[in-house]
């Protein structure tokens, strides 16, 4: 399973994205009368650090967003978390993991699903969390790998 997310929000403090899954194959839909073919689906938005700063250096930088790429996700135990969470497999981030918040400052170099209903903050972060995380669990049950790219 292939999962995309698009950042478009990039603050000083925080990056908003929309996260999708892709589909092998264009589905089929009815919109306004007409057959229109999807070839992803909308999960969620996902909040994140601010994004990185290339003219800083790595200490100057502290915690940022993942640098654009694609990257294997597993589900792993978090020791912090106590729980079963999606792990984002980026070199040099350390555990980047899905899990709950709500405020860039609850984001710990990690991605939070939610639903950006207000400025620099996502809500219903918890279900949002749970649909991701059934999505992953689906796939792997059915031997697929999952893999997230980030733009």
């Amino acid at each position: 399973m292939n999962m995309v997310l698009e950042r478009f929000d990039k603050e000083s403090s925080y990056t908003l994205g929309h996260l999708y899954v892709l589909h092998d194959e264009p589905l089929m839909q009815c919109k306004d009368g007409e057959i229109v073919y999807v070839d992803r689906t909308y999960v969620c938005d996902c909040l994140e650090l601010k994004p990185k700063n290339p003219k800083k250096s790595k200490r100057e930088n502290g915690l940022c967003a993942v640098e654009p790429g694609k990257y294997l996700v597993l589900i792993t135990k978090s020791f912090y978390w106590k729980r079963w969470l999606p792990q984002v497999m980026a070199k040099g981030y350390g555990s980047v993991r899905f899990h709950p918040g709500n405020f860039p400052c609850h984001c710990f170099g990690g991605i939070i699903p939610g639903f950006n209903r207000r400025k620099g903050m996502v809500t219903n972060s918890r279900s949002a969390l749970m649909k991701v995380m059934d999505l992953i669990s689906a796939a792997i049950d059915r031997d697929e790998s999952v893999y997230l790219t980030i733009t």
